[in-house]
């Protein structure tokens, strides 16, 4: 059960992460597919 909840976090984190990275893409003009 712990190992569960473990990767949950870590995929709240990796999401957090992407959204993170995807504004400041968008605010330097650009998006992740021209990255």
């Amino acid at each position: 059960m712990a190992g569960k909840e473990k990767k949950r976090v870590q995929v709240k984190i990796d999401k957090d992460l992407a959204d993170d990275t995807e504004a400041v893409l968008s605010e330097l003009g650009l998006n992740p597919t021209t990255a």
